[in-house]
């Protein structure tokens, strides 16, 4: 069969359904769909790298907020008046 043509899958002639079947079944997307699939993985990498560039100084309050807390424990029966 063709491969550049514009059907949703395509497969090689003589397919045989059988149980130990080694034949490939190929997905190919339409050059639309191509489009936005690469335009979404673009957006989404750009996204995360927004989102942890910006709360990185989230990390470092929460490694500060742990150490406070073992320091709490550590003087926990003493009582500061």
């Amino acid at each position: 069969m063709d491969p550049f043509n514009d059907y949703d899958f395509y497969y090689y002639d003589n397919y045989d359904i059988t149980n130990n079947s080694t034949d490939i079944i190929y997905f190919k997307l339409t050059k639309n769909e191509t489009k936005i699939f690469v335009i979404y993985f673009i957006f989404i990498y750009i996204f995360f790298l927004i989102v942890f560039l910006h709360y990185k100084p989230l990390f470092r309050f929460l490694k500060i907020y742990y150490q406070k807390n073992k320091i709490k424990k550590k003087y926990d029966n003493i009582q500061i008046i």
